[in-house]
């Protein structure tokens, strides 16, 4: 907005107007060729000032508060004589424009300028004004680019005025601080920007430089940052001034590779990169990283080289520590009596490891060793394989060491028991891995299956002495019993006799020498069943087979032994003759009858039975008792062994079954129980009617056959 000019002298505006133009140009003069405009402001502003004829002329610079309001504050300032500087007021530093000049800011941002005498202004607009005694008033925004930088202004304290060439004179002026500032901005993005180039350039942990091309086969190093010196131990500026400094520090046998290879030559443009030795001005020698590349100019044409290079010779060193240590570490692994292997939880071959040994222990190679799911545990033995399965998830699901003993099948088919021992390995980026040994626990197996079944032995050893021991007590108080009993009736019966005060008739007399016989009979019973044990413990008793009439037998041995009653008999007993050994089956017989008088009830029938079968004769001996239990019918023929209806007064030895199995084997036979039709139980011998032809020679000598002369049954 600009006010009407009163009439003023053609000459004195004239004079202004060319003062004012000179004052603009000395402004860009100033501004524009200064090291940083701001220096040159006040001084300006001066002559702008004067040449104008104001009272007052300044700078104003926008900023934006942390709310987001825009701020003014004035930066510089000129003042006429006798007039008040504004430059401490508090009312134009870091100023609203909104609060009270809110207009002006909106004509300023779209770039128009404000001129006007005061009186002139809104009522809001001239208390802030005329408390700085301005009268009249000219202000142009200036820009930096398409931004509303800030303000350049004149003040009229002394009279009310109108604006002709001094406005044109802010306008230049604007333009004028408006390029200086941005030339500054410039100057000070491209000062901040080679500061922080070099900033890091000197702080890398690197050698920076360029390299340029001076000539076919001359390149030359155009700069070398300072950390040169940390390296290699000399200046940078050497290497600037010495060309060939460069490549005679290269160790000679890298430098003939470097040249062999070409890619020290000037006509190569391909990226650098390359490890080699150099001598340090110390004499030591440092392994260096260098990497370069070509910068082009836009026209394609090559500018210079950029390079890098690291000192590496720590890396190299640990490199080499490691690679000592590995092969040290391998060569313990690969000696160790174990295979130790590495596995990760997925099976990752690209992750696995298993040392040479696996070829002693399983027959594969290391490069035969399958890793792929299901390898390890379709080798492992089928009854192994679920435990070994569900350890190996649950390990994985938890990460939990495992020790396991397990068969795994060889190469060639046989198996291997190994022991097979892992601990999980977690990794600070990856899922971690197994590490662990297989172990070869064939030989340890077996000699502990030695021991188990050794160890099974003594206890059966010892089982079966604490049961002799036990038959042995048994037996003893039986034959002392079954002794006792016999030998007491006959020594009571023969004092009897003895006795000459005793009046007995001929009828007492017989009745009690028969009582004697009688009794004298079955104790040469009980002897001579413990000493057939005996005969046959010593396996000298052999069969005697001649042709016999079984049943006929039979009936003589039943009526000889009156071990049973007539009343209790029942007989049947065809003539079938067959070839048999007659004392043994007599025995056969004799101890039939005497374990169904003991074990039968006192009312039970017992019947006595020939029995003609294919291929042999059946002598069986049945009662209508109880029965025998299908538990113990195997257990009666075992010596010493009672049967639970054995009368407790008179328990008995317990060898009379086992006499008539053993007995009934000798002649190549069988002997056993069964339930009775009709009930009851019936004890049954076979006898072959064709046994081996050697049986039927004259008697020979013949060695045990079995633990106490026992012949495995037939039938």
């Amino acid at each position: 907005m600009e006010t009407a000019r009163p009439a003023a002298d053609a000459g004195d505006d004239t004079h202004r107007d060319d003062a004012v133009l000179e004052a603009v140009a000395f402004a860009a003069e100033r501004l524009l060729l200064a090291a940083d405009w701001r220096e040159a402001a006040d001084e300006v502003l001066e002559r702008l000032g004067q040449a104008a004829g104001v009272s007052r002329a300044y700078v104003i610079e926008n900023h934006v508060a942390d709310d987001g309001r825009l701020l003014g504050t004035m930066r510089h300032e000129w003042c006429g004589p006798g007039i008040g500087s504004q430059f401490g007021s508090p009312l134009l530093h870091e100023s609203p424009w909104d609060e009270d000049f809110g207009r002006w800011a909106a004509a300023h941002a779209r770039g128009e300028a404000i001129a006007a005498r005061v009186v002139d202004l809104p009522d809001d607009e001239r208390p802030e004004l005329e408390a700085q005694g301005v009268q009249s008033i000219a202000q142009h925004p200036v820009f930096v680019g398409a931004d509303w930088w800030g303000v350049i202004g004149f003040d009229d304290c002394d009279r009310e005025r109108s604006w002709g060439a001094e406005l044109d004179g802010l306008r230049a002026a604007a333009t004028v601080i408006g390029a200086a500032v941005a030339r500054h901005r410039i100057e000070d993005d491209r000062w901040r920007a080679e500061r922080r180039w070099r900033q890091v350039i000197e702080h890398i942990p690197a050698v920076t430089y360029t390299d340029v091309v001076m000539g076919p086969d001359d390149v030359r190093m155009e700069f070398v940052s300072p950390q040169v010196r940390a390296i290699l131990g000399y200046e940078p500026e050497r290497f600037i001034d010495d060309p060939t400094l460069w490549i005679s520090l290269i160790e000679r046998d890298d430098l003939a590779r470097l040249e062999a290879s070409g890619v020290l030559s000037a006509s190569d443009v391909s990226t650098f990169d390359e490890v080699y030795r150099m001598r340090a001005a110390d004499g030591t020698l440092r392994w260096i990283h260098d990497t370069s590349t070509p910068v082009f100019r836009d026209d394609g044409s090559l500018e210079h080289f950029l390079g890098f290079m690291i000192d590496i010779t720590e890396r190299k060193h640990a490199e080499e520590q490691l690679r000592h240590a590995e092969e040290r570490h391998r060569a313990l692994i690969e000696h160790i009596p174990a295979v130790v292997y590495r596995e990760s939880p997925g099976e990752d071959p690209s992750r696995s490891y298993i040392s040479p040994q696996v070829y002693d222990l399983l027959g594969y190679t290391p490069e035969e060793w399958a890793w792929a799911p299901g390898f390890r545990l379709n080798g492992i033995h089928p009854d192994d394989r679920p435990f070994v399965r569900e350890l190996d998830e649950r390990s994985n699901a938890t990460k939990e060491a495992y020790s396991v003993d397990y068969r795994f099948r060889h190469a060639d088919g046989n198996w291997v028991w190994v022991h097979d021992e892992a601990t999980f390995v977690p990794e600070p980026h990856g899922e971690g891995f197994w590490q662990g040994f297989l172990l070869d626990v064939t030989e340890r197996k077996e000699t502990q299956a030695q021991l188990e079944r050794a160890l099974a032995v003594e206890r059966e050893a010892s089982h079966r002495l604490r049961s002799l021991d036990e038959m042995k007590n048994t037996f003893l108080q039986a034959v002392s019993h079954d002794l006792r009993t016999p030998l007491a009736a006959i020594l009571g019966l023969a004092i009897t006799l003895e006795r000459g005060d005793v009046g007995l008739d001929d009828a007492d007399a017989r009745d009690l020498a028969g009582r004697i016989a009688g009794n004298a009979r079955r104790l040469e019973r009980l002897v001579t069943n413990l000493l057939d044990m005996d005969r046959l413990a010593s396996g000298v008793v052999t069969p005697k087979l001649e042709g016999v009439d079984v049943g006929d037998l039979v009936r003589r041995v039943t009526e000889e032994s009156e071990l049973v009653t007539t009343e209790r008999l029942v007989l049947d007993l065809p003539s079938i003759v067959q070839p048999a050994d007659v004392a043994k089956t007599e025995r056969i017989v004799e101890n039939l009858l005497a374990n169904a008088a003991r074990h039968a009830p006192p009312d039970a029938t017992i019947w006595v039975r020939v029995l003609g079968e294919p291929g042999g004769v059946v002598i069986a001996v049945e009662d209508d008792g109880p029965g025998v239990a299908a538990d113990l019918r195997e257990a009666l023929f075992e010596p010493f062994t009672q049967g639970p209806s054995a009368p407790r007064h008179s328990p008995g030895v317990g060898v009379g079954l086992t006499l008539v199995r053993r007995f009934a084997e000798l002649q190549h036979g069988r002997a056993w129980v069964q339930d009775r039709d009709g009930g009851g139980a019936s004890f049954r011998v076979f006898l072959p009617s064709q046994p081996p032809s050697d049986d039927l020679l004259p008697p020979a000598e013949h060695g045990p056959v079995s633990e106490l002369g026992v012949l495995p049954p037939t039938g």
